[in-house]
């Protein structure tokens, strides 16, 4: 019996779907690495993926939160007995753990269709991220300005329909005006929310992991605008990088450096008509993601 037969990956349960999904991911890429090994304690209930936590024997390696973890690293450490056991709670969202997109969407069953009736060319979905976030929650996981959602519709040229969080507050007040006449879809499950996201052929995102996820592992959507904002920023989040400056589906929009506290001014920014952020160019967006890694 090999080494790596006796390795168990432990995946983290904490934190939401996108996190989930991404640690899931991870944990997959580093069985690959170790034959025999085993993966153990997800729960992706809308994807049918489940597995029981396991207790974990002898020496355990726990990688606890960040970004950069070397998979090679923690290969070696297991497949050389330095550990027995590895137990993930990092986040590792980089793209250059995932390479292969079509791979890592494989990892994930498709969910069953949604019919909306507008998700076609002609049309551009808005996915407002809202609820929980409005609050001194997350710095870099703050709500982005309507002007945002509006410059990018705007350049478009198409039919705007708005789905998500929205409920009754002030900045899904300001959503609700800013795009009067358009359709609104109310927020779903998550499967039929992701799914929705996932089948569009152009798309509008916040700064939300689970709505990049399901665009980016789309084999449908066309057109996805993205904001270089909070966690999305490299220049705010260096450890970060959910960049994919070679896709030509993206249209990157910077937004300058900022914590999110919900203060009052951050606030009334978000109402703002000069907030929408600026358009760059792939090449743009590669440079800053250069300039943060030298």
């Amino acid at each position: 019996m090999s080494l790596g037969s006796r390795v168990r990956i432990q995946v983290g349960r904490h934190h939401g779907i996108g996190n989930q999904m991404f640690r899931y991911a991870y944990a997959r890429g580093l069985q690959a690495m170790l034959p025999g090994s085993e993966v153990s304690g997800y729960d992706l209930p809308m994807f049918g993926l489940h597995s029981d936590v396991q207790a974990l024997d002898g020496r355990v390696l726990h990688i606890a939160r960040g970004h950069r973890h070397s998979m090679q690293a923690i290969a070696s450490l297991l497949s050389r007995g330095v550990y027995d056991h590895v137990l993930l709670d990092g986040f590792v969202q980089r793209l250059e753990f995932y390479p292969d997109r079509e791979r890592f969407a494989a990892l994930f069953p498709p969910l069953p269709p949604v019919d909306t009736g507008c998700l076609g060319p002609d049309h551009v979905v808005v996915n407002v991220r809202a609820a929980e976030v409005l609050g001194n929650v997350h710095p870099d996981y703050g709500p982005v300005p309507v002007a945002y959602f509006r410059r990018a519709v705007d350049l478009t040229g198409l039919q705007p329909v708005v789905m998500g969080q929205l409920g009754d507050d002030f900045y899904s007040d300001a959503i609700r005006r800013g795009f009067e006449g358009a359709t609104f879809l109310p927020s779903r499950s998550a499967a039929e929310d992701f799914q929705i996201l996932r089948s569009a052929v152009n798309v509008v995102i916040g700064v939300s992991t689970f709505s990049w996820l399901a665009c980016w592992m789309s084999d449908s959507v066309q057109a996805i605008h993205m904001p270089l904002k909070g966690l999305f920023n490299p220049l705010q989040r260096p450890d970060v990088d959910l960049l994919p400056v070679g896709d030509h589906r993206y249209r990157f929009h910077a937004f300058p450096v900022e914590r999110w506290t919900s203060s009052d001014e951050q606030r009334q920014r978000l109402l703002g008509a000069g907030s929408g952020g600026q358009p760059v160019t792939h090449d743009q967006a590669r440079q800053m993601v250069s300039y943060t890694t030298g």
